[in-house]
């Protein structure tokens, strides 16, 4: 797994040229997702075999113990494994990529708040 985890690094830095800071986001979720895959129902599970229901218990999992049950951490992170999927998918050592079935989650914006009368007069 480091070998491939070299190389994903490699891509992203000439290929995408994301940044170091990306870089590391997505290296930290890499990492925790491979030690997810040692552990559990998905016991050694190939990156091949992963499921859709693999990433989501991955997602909820990280969600709760994080105490960061945020819809952004989510899709961030859900960000890091579609982006390593399709670094795996093109370099053709898996077939499909999972985590494009896995859907974000919506965020709603923050709608503004109208100032009210008394602020109005206050900026003329």
């Amino acid at each position: 797994m480091q070998q491939l985890t070299s190389a994903y690094v490699g891509y992203l830095k000439e290929e995408r040229m994301r940044g170091s800071s990306t870089i590391k986001r997505y290296l930290s979720v890499i990492e925790d997702f491979s030690a997810f895959l040692g552990e559990g129902e998905a016991k050694s599970a190939p990156l091949e075999a992963v499921e859709k229901a693999d990433l989501v218990r991955f997602l909820r999992r990280e969600a709760s113990e994080t105490d960061e049950p945020s819809r952004s951490v989510w899709n961030t992170r859900l960000a890091a494994l579609r982006s390593f999927y399709d670094y795996l998918f093109k370099a053709e050592l898996v077939a499909v990529n999972p985590a494009l079935r896995v859907d974000r989650l919506k965020i709603n914006p923050r709608e503004p708040v109208p100032l009210n009368l008394d602020e109005m007069l206050a900026l003329a």
